[in-house]
């Protein structure tokens, strides 16, 4: 399951690692599988370069994380590592995968990393929401540490 290249086994793994449902990870496994093949079959080239170009759409530049100054709560502004990055849009991916409306969880996934590359699904929603708030929010970015 996993390729030679250090990125791409590294968004495999996360992929297995949030879809895992009570410990059966060959189960998991499959679904990824099946998926890729649905996503082989629908674009006709590598499905591992597609996951990663839509981890790359929907990867957060920034997130939010509270702060109690001064008895006030301040939503603030704060840069993310790159590796954090990738997960959170895995994180985005999956959540927004299992929340979809299909029969099988590998259609799910596909459809949903399918559209992502598309640049019509709910995931990039998601990522631009985070820079919404952000974005509103960047008066407090004095606070941060």
């Amino acid at each position: 399951m996993l390729t030679k290249n250090n990125a791409d086994s590294f968004i495999i793994v996360n992929f297995l690692k949030f879809y895992l449902t009570k410990g059966n990870k060959q189960l998991a496994e499959n679904i990824i599988r099946q998926s890729f093949s649905i996503l082989k079959k629908i674009k006709k080239t590598n499905p591992i370069s597609i996951v990663s170009s839509s981890v790359e759409i929907v990867k957060p530049f920034c997130e939010i994380k509270s702060l109690k100054v001064g008895g006030s709560n301040y939503k603030v502004p704060t840069e993310i590592h790159p590796v954090r990055q990738k997960v959170l849009a895995i994180r985005f991916l999956v959540s927004n995968s299992i929340k979809r409306n299909e029969k099988c969880a590998a259609r799910c996934i596909a459809m949903e990393i399918f559209d992502t590359f598309s640049l019509s699904s709910q995931s990039i929603k998601n990522c631009d929401d985070v820079h919404k708030i952000a974005d509103a929010n960047k008066v407090y970015i004095q606070y941060r540490n």
